[in-house]
């Protein structure tokens, strides 16, 4: 890594995260709120009505707070934040300076490709753990004003087991770009592929066939419900890093071969 390289581009890209983190800030207090009684009966009120959606959804609720909030934000709606987030950060931080040639400025110092790329793929990395860390941050302070004296240690194992198991999902963003033609079909590319990974997870909680799909997907190596418990789940989630690395190692690969 290049500590300048990495400290001139996390501050650019500081102002234009802002509205992402604070709206995943917003939906991990909302996931919290809900669990307020008045709001919770209508949930489960309609959930009851609609039991299939809300299974595809992940939002199955459970009688406590940690699980309720994770059903709410880990199944579906921090998910697809990532997704897009994902995406975006690969396009702004790899596919975009390859095309413009700020990449080729960064190359002409005295550091290697895969020190320039490693730097990059750092902060991308980073800029969709921040997204999970926002959320697990109002989750948090949700839970002391609306809940005073509840026990947030449920909550913060949740939300750092998500934020590891969302890592492969920028690593491969990053690989994508790398390979583009242009910014564009980088974040199209790299959306359309992350929605799958989701998309796969998603119908891996439905009865039949479609629950072998969550063997195609990073994001089944998540378990709530183990975690929120403290009985486990880590051993599962950490498997998200080696399959992370293996994307950021095809990058560096491709990165060096590739011609500016």
């Amino acid at each position: 890594m290049i500590p300048l390289l990495f400290g001139v581009r996390f501050r650019q890209r500081l102002i234009p995260q802002l509205p992402a983190l604070l709206s995943c800030f917003l939906l991990g207090a909302l996931a919290v709120y809900l669990y307020r009684p008045e709001r919770l009966a209508g949930l489960q009120a309609l959930r009851q009505v609609l039991p299939e959606a809300f299974t595809f959804l992940g939002m199955e609720g459970s009688p406590h707070l940690a699980a309720h909030a994770g059903g709410m934000l880990y199944g579906f709606l921090l998910p697809l934040f990532v997704v897009f987030r994902s995406a975006s950060s690969a396009r702004e931080l790899v596919a975009r300076p390859l095309s413009d040639g700020r990449a080729a400025m960064d190359l002409a110092s005295p550091h290697g490709r895969g020190a320039v790329l490693l730097t990059l793929c750092l902060l991308v990395l980073l800029e969709t753990i921040f997204l999970a860390l926002a959320a697990l941050l109002g989750q948090v302070l949700s839970a002391l004003v609306f809940f005073p004296g509840a026990d947030a240690a449920p909550l913060l194992r949740q939300g750092l087991g998500y934020a590891l198991v969302i890592l492969p999902f920028p690593a491969l963003a990053s690989l994508m770009s790398l390979r583009a033609a242009s910014p564009r079909s980088a974040w199209r590319g790299s959306a359309a592929v992350l929605t799958v990974f989701l998309l796969f997870s998603m119908f891996a909680r439905l009865p039949g066939w479609t629950r072998s799909l969550r063997f195609l997907t990073p994001l089944t190596l998540y378990q709530g419900a183990l975690l929120s418990s403290g009985a486990g789940g880590w051993s599962a989630a950490l498997w998200a890093l080696p399959l992370a690395a293996f994307f950021l190692l095809l990058a560096l690969l491709s990165f060096s071969r590739r011609e500016l």
